[in-house]
């Protein structure tokens, strides 16, 4: 309602002018002004028949409503971005809705939004899609196909950290502990990179010292499960969690000494 006036006097301008503003209000990250004002655009008739100008918006009104969170909303101007295979948009607006899947938890969508892969060659798929379509399926339990997405995000990039993550969790689930540490500490090595682009993002390092604290926990190496669970950084959203299990790690590893001491103690005698 308090953006009422403000549209009435927007009316009264030509639509180029309308469209201008808008798209201002959206690089500025103004969500709200953005979404009304681009609402309005989208559904004028007259402002259709610039088909450019009318996906451009199309996608900025998905986008927006995708960032203030209305995700139902988001959904259908973003579902009408990716009928159009190629477009400026279509990988932006695939990635979008992948992410607002889960996020609704319409896991069977994950499958039907994947096949709109097809028609993007191999070589120009971004990374942050492929990523995307991994954590999905890995949400959805389909562990095969997450595997199959995630193990083609190259070292280096953004998301190579993250997708390292998933795989760990997916040879730990398999019990394959050797090879999940292997992952997971290649992500924490990778931490000590001095190129801060290649360098993976600090709570993804957090989340493998975890991980790694709970495998070693579980095989009993508790020197090697403490050094990890120090290892994650205060400021984290798991630093609780660390610091409970590093506690339970020395009472476990006091009672395995305790328990040694006392067969020691009876060999002994």
């Amino acid at each position: 309602s308090d953006l009422r006036p403000a549209l009435a006097k927007a009316r009264q301008y030509p639509l180029q002018r309308r469209y201008v503003e808008a798209t201002m209000a959206y690089s500025r990250g103004n969500w709200n002004l953005s979404a009304v004002q681009l609402m309005d655009l989208v559904y004028s008739t007259k402002f259709q028949k610039n088909r450019q100008d009318y996906y451009n918006a199309l996608y900025m009104l998905g986008d927006s409503l995708y960032h203030m969170r209305n995700y139902k909303a988001a959904q259908k101007y973003l579902n009408l971005i990716i009928r159009r295979p190629g477009g400026k948009h279509f990988q932006n607006a695939l990635q979008s809705l992948v992410d607002i899947a889960i996020r609704l938890h319409s896991y069977d969508l994950v499958s039907q939004y994947a096949s709109h892969l097809n028609s993007i060659p191999p070589g120009q798929r971004r990374t942050e899609l492929l990523y995307q379509f991994g954590r999905s399926f890995f949400a959805a339990r389909k562990f095969d196909r997450a595997k199959r997405f995630l193990g083609q995000i190259p070292v280096g990039t953004k998301r190579w950290g993250h997708a390292r993550f998933y795989l760990g969790a997916l040879l730990a689930n398999q019990k394959k502990y050797a090879d999940a540490v292997r992952e997971f500490r290649d992500v924490v090595g990778a931490g000590k990179n001095r190129d801060a682009a290649r360098r993976p993002a600090q709570v993804v390092l957090d989340y493998c010292n975890l991980a790694l604290g709970r495998i070693f926990l579980s095989r009993k190496k508790y020197d090697d499960a403490v050094f990890h669970y120090q290892s994650v950084d205060r400021n984290s959203p798991v630093y609780e969690e660390a610091l409970f299990e590093m506690a339970a790690t020395h009472v476990a590893n006091n009672q395995s000494t305790t328990s040694q001491n006392k067969c020691g103690s009876l060999i002994v005698v």
